[in-house]
């Protein structure tokens, strides 16, 4: 082979794509966030939306409702796309925090006006707690 070929085949192979497809990836499709699984101290378990990380918690849509969920009552919360799962009420680790934030559905945050009209949309006048 001479060195054209060479050269021309390394570039061909360095232009295919490798990796991850974000086809089955639900969150890469649609504006909403993505879909958890989460278990409280209390023993509910319950699928939610999550809409936006906080510092102290979750803020997440679960059968049509905003709630806000502490990370103390979290004891299980698994999420398929990204790959974070966080036990036991423990504080995520900023890593797992910029993992759910970048797939929520506001990752900017919650605004006061945002906060406003989102529980306009979900017919509340405040956000729901859910508590120990």
């Amino acid at each position: 082979m001479n060195r054209a070929t060479s050269l021309l085949l390394v570039l061909g192979a360095s232009a295919c794509y490798m990796g991850p497809s974000l086809n089955g990836v639900q969150v890469a499709h649609s504006p909403h966030g993505a879909v958890g699984s989460f278990t409280t101290q209390s023993r509910n378990i319950f699928t939610g939306e999550l809409l936006a990380v906080q510092d102290t918690g979750l803020v997440v849509l679960r059968a049509d409702l905003v709630t806000f969920v502490p990370w103390p009552v979290i004891t299980g919360l698994s999420f398929e796309f990204p790959k974070v799962a966080i036990h036991d009420g423990q504080t995520p680790t900023a890593s797992q925090s910029q993992q759910l934030r970048s797939v929520s559905r506001f990752p900017q945050g919650l605004t006061p006006e945002l906060e406003e009209r989102l529980l306009a949309a979900y017919k509340q006048t405040s956000i729901e707690v859910l508590r120990q």
